[in-house]
């Protein structure tokens, strides 16, 4: 009798307080973990050889793919050594400025009838050398040998023009002459003028343009990976971005397991009675089913499994510091399946879940940790601790 738990005739805690009770638990999980992430988590990366030799690698390839994509004019850096390029935003902008005054030289008087007079020299109107998306496809593709049966035959002008750019772009608003680029018509390259100028607002048409910009931008960029010089520096871009991501993910499983001990574990065992701050505040014990005191085995197992169906948190933990990608590089296969960081992690919060449906379901809202472990929560809000 002396194993008869206290808190036995104490009634049934209810849904919302077991609820409650996980959240404060997992909340103090997300926030310490976050904090040790930013301090401790970044320190050790910081000073760790091989980490820096791996982000040296990393970046330093970037950089190479960057200078490959700049020379194609598929992108355009502007600051080397920080290593940072045109948004896709300011590339479109670039692009169209361009285009613009190429109309205008063509089709001065019907922009000086509508008072636009612009200053147009050779080097910022688009010609086939310096047209952002034409010098691919008409200039480095084929110097570079990039795939250069895509051409069928076409010259690399009439390919760039029938199967790349009009394809994405309506046709009906361009004067198309043979050994030239396609060339805006005046009254369309007004409206993207007046537009980018703040004199009119043209959305519509302005982000038709920018859509199939950039979409003939990716089609050329995607063609670029192909290219040797480009793929070599990927491949060593990736190696190092995986192995980075390797020590970004032990450093995360190390934080949480420390969050861990000093969230869960530590107030489970030293108050004997699995009592942790979130089960504290809601006024909430773990006895026996059968109404005895828990022993250290089942301290031990409910931490365990804790420990599991909040690993999930990991995922934003990564959020706030390392970022999402490093969870998703494949860590080994099953038939053709990749197994990844984050699918474990989803894993556990599809426990997460099931534990929750399970507390629903059951008549006496146990969930699914209380029913493996045999255990049952009690509301102990009436109860006088001695």
């Amino acid at each position: 009798m002396n194993n008869i738990s206290k808190y036995n005739d104490m009634p049934l805690q209810t849904i919302s307080r077991k609820v409650w009770s996980s959240f404060i638990d997992g909340l103090l999980l997300l926030i310490v973990g976050a904090i040790l992430t930013f301090t401790i988590g970044f320190s050790v990366l910081r000073n760790n050889e091989t980490f820096a030799k791996y982000n040296n690698q990393c970046f330093d390839n970037i950089k190479e793919m960057y200078k490959i994509q700049d020379a194609a004019k598929l992108q355009v850096i502007i600051n080397e050594e920080n290593t940072k390029v045109l948004s896709p935003a300011d590339y479109f902008d670039e692009y169209i400025i361009k285009q613009i005054n190429l109309s205008y030289l063509n089709f001065k008087e019907d922009f000086n009838a509508q008072g636009i007079n612009l200053n147009v020299n050779d080097d910022n109107y688009s010609t086939v050398e310096n047209d952002n998306l034409a010098y691919y496809f008409i200039n480095y593709k084929i110097n570079n040998n990039i795939n250069i049966d895509d051409y069928k035959e076409m010259s690399p002008l009439n390919y760039f023009k029938e199967e790349i750019f009009f394809k994405n772009i309506n046709k009906e608003y361009f004067i198309d002459q043979e050994n030239t680029l396609p060339i805006i018509k005046s009254d369309i390259a007004i409206k993207l003028y007046n537009h980018y100028s703040d004199i009119e607002h043209n959305k519509d048409l302005y982000y038709e343009f920018s859509d199939a910009v950039l979409e003939i931008r990716n089609i050329g960029l995607n063609d670029l990976k192909t290219f040797d010089a480009f793929d070599n520096h990927y491949e060593l871009y990736s190696e190092a971005y995986n192995m980075m991501s390797k020590y970004n993910d032990i450093t995360l499983i190390i934080v949480y397991v420390i969050t861990f001990v000093i969230i869960i574990l530590l107030p489970s065992i030293i108050t004997k009675d699995n009592i942790t701050l979130g089960k504290l505040l809601t006024r909430t014990r773990t006895i026996h089913n059968e109404g005895y005191k828990i022993n250290k085995l089942k301290v031990g197992l409910t931490c365990l499994l804790s420990f599991i169906v909040n690993a999930f948190i990991i995922i934003f933990i990564s959020l706030f510091s390392f970022g999402f990608e490093n969870l998703t590089y494949s860590l080994f296969k099953i038939g053709t399946l990749n197994i990844s960081f984050l699918f474990i992690l989803l894993l556990s919060f599809a426990f997460m879940i099931i534990n929750f449906i399970v507390i629903i379901a059951l008549a006496n809202h146990r969930s699914l940790i209380d029913v493996i472990t045999n255990t049952k929560q009690m509301d102990i809000t009436t109860c006088v601790e001695v």
